[in-house]
């Protein structure tokens, strides 16, 4: 069974399980859609802004940003060489392509989440560290290579292994993500010492990054772990829907983190008059 992106679920040569679920096709191609409508210019608009802003302390997020656009430009592109091109060589470039995004995206978040950890738990260290954007991209060099070697390895993999691997990702971010969410809830719980009751604006880009990181990880990262994990356990018949789900789950945060970022920054803000004026 190939890996499930648009060019090789359901115009593979192979002898598909996943195109017998009807639910399943249904699934995959409403969340495409829906990814490519509000991801693509969701991402146009944060890279935008991220460039325009230009702060050292927005570089995983542009990293992060990146990941996704990559990931969305790849679902019609794939499907439109699938109909006009389909080689075995094309699929294994956008095979290559989504797994490349599909382990650097959860990772890139869990950066975001260890930023903003140093930033309120530790300020004083973070403020003073005069080589944080070297790391920041070291850390990302090492991120994207390693992205590499595992996408390199997952296409040589299959059975079980193919399914633990798309998991392996989810596996490293969610541990750090939840234990840097939690730690920066409990920093923000105590009270100014001074006694000013104001919301110092790190904390508050603290609040959006702790909201947007709980919102991926409840919508997106948990449940494809989940499904992934379960694709490697049960009987083969199923494996196909729990890994269209995995993805599927793994998709939806392409086009929810851009969207959830430009609210933060307030980018959003007119929509949402709109919204309330005539909705």
């Amino acid at each position: 069974m190939t890996t499930l992106n648009p060019s090789t679920y359901l115009n593979t040569t192979h002898i598909n399980e996943c195109t017998k679920h009807l639910v399943s096709a249904i699934l995959w191609k409403f969340l495409a859609i829906m990814c490519c409508l509000l991801g693509f210019p969701a991402s146009m608009m944060v890279l935008r802004e991220l460039l325009q802003r230009r702060r050292s302390s927005d570089f995983f997020m542009f990293s992060l940003t990146t990941s996704d656009t990559i990931f969305i430009v790849l679902i019609p592109a794939s499907t439109l060489y699938s109909l006009l091109w389909p080689t075995e060589a094309i699929d294994w470039i956008y095979n290559f392509m989504d797994a490349l995004s599909l382990f650097s995206r959860p990772l890139f978040m869990a950066c975001i989440c260890a930023e903003c950890y140093f930033a309120v738990v530790h300020p004083i260290m973070y403020m003073t560290n005069r080589k944080g954007l070297v790391i920041r991209r070291v850390t990302s060099v090492i991120i994207w290579l390693g992205a590499i070697c595992f996408t390199l390895v997952k296409c040589f993999v299959s059975g079980a292994t193919k399914y633990l691997f798309n998991g392996t990702p989810l596996f490293i971010a969610l541990p750090v993500i939840t234990v840097c969410d939690i730690s920066i809830l409990q920093a923000l719980k105590k009270t100014d010492p001074s006694g000013n009751t104001n919301i110092h604006p790190q904390k508050k880009q603290a609040l959006h990054t702790i909201t947007y990181s709980f919102t991926m990880t409840v919508f997106a990262y948990l449940p494809a772990m989940i499904s992934f994990t379960l694709a490697g356990l049960i009987p083969n018949i199923l494996q196909c829907i729990a890994e269209t789900f995995g993805f599927c789950f793994s998709m939806t945060g392409s086009f929810m983190m851009p969207i959830l970022y430009l609210d933060s920054v307030g980018k959003l803000n007119t929509f949402k008059e709109l919204w309330r004026k005539y909705i």
